[in-house]
């Protein structure tokens, strides 16, 4: 038992970590994210921040979205900033983001609804085209 416990803690303090570094759920070789968007809402003094909870991966500072359609133009975002938020929610943990020259938040509602899944990605793995 000892050596279980030993095991998970070295794993927790290996995907979980605070704001500044990144935050994970799943396993450490998946190098993307998936977050289940639950809104958005623009914070006087911080921007427009993205409210969801990760479903799978890890969510880091530099990471881009995938494509969105923004207004008239499809663009990705860049994760300027991530923060661990406290829920009472069982749907995951729950975290706030805000990106670099972040869109009007209209167009940020639009493309990304609540309950929509917004998927992250490393900016080496940007796919051929875009």
């Amino acid at each position: 038992m000892r050596a279980r416990l030993a095991k998970s803690d070295a794993l927790c303090s290996r995907l979980i970590r605070g704001v500044g570094g990144c935050i994970a759920i799943a396993t450490a070789e998946r190098m993307g994210a998936e977050i289940e968007v639950h809104n958005s809402i623009n914070i006087a003094g911080r921007g427009i921040v993205l409210m969801g909870y990760v479903r799978i991966g890890t969510v880091r500072i530099g990471q881009v979205t995938v494509p969105l359609v923004l207004g008239h133009m499809e663009q990705r975002l860049e994760v300027s900033a991530v923060e661990r938020l406290s829920s009472m929610d069982t749907r995951g943990l729950a975290i706030g983001i805000t990106f670099r020259n972040a869109p009007h938040l209209d167009d940020l509602k639009r493309a990304l609804p609540a309950g929509s899944i917004l998927v992250l990605e490393e900016p080496g793995e940007l796919t051929a085209g875009t």
